[in-house]
């Protein structure tokens, strides 16, 4: 998801039988995300109970008696600012993660359509910017070649 997807979603966008957050206002077209197990256990501990104002949304601002959406730079970019650093990682934005997430799809056998789908592109070119294939990987490939003809 993109950072101003993530900034809006609501709890009511979540389907957690069946894994998946429907974005409606999307930068491309509305889509249905795949959502992994972890994330999904995690967001479920995570509906609030009540106390906050805007309880709809899923990412809350940091004061109770806000009433508006967050801006994801606002929100999003200083809390992940703030866990890099913590990490003591350089030069890593929180778009990376996009970047980071199509390329392990790719690398583990998910199909570019596919991919592309999750993030929203419209064509595949855009998600081939986005896959960074580690040198390991291609090794990987060529040996696959390496027992069709003893090359």
């Amino acid at each position: 998801m993109r950072p101003s997807e993530g900034a809006g979603l609501t709890w009511g966008q979540i389907d957690f039988d069946g894994r998946v957050i429907d974005l409606q206002k999307t930068k491309t077209d509305p889509r249905r995300v795949p959502v992994t197990v972890p994330a999904i256990e995690t967001l479920s501990q995570l509906v609030p109970t009540g106390g906050y104002k805007c309880k709809d949304f899923v990412f809350l601002p940091k004061h109770p008696k806000m009433t508006h959406r967050l801006r994801p730079n606002q929100y999003f970019r200083e809390s992940f600012e703030a866990a890099v650093k913590r990490a003591n990682i350089d030069d890593f934005h929180m778009h990376d993660l996009r970047h980071t997430a199509a390329s392990y799809m790719i690398m583990n056998g998910v199909d570019l359509r596919t991919v592309a789908d999750i993030l929203g592109h419209k064509t595949i070119s855009m998600t081939m910017r986005y896959t960074h294939l580690l040198d390991e990987h291609k090794l990987k490939a060529v040996d696959r070649i390496a027992g069709l003809g003893g090359l």
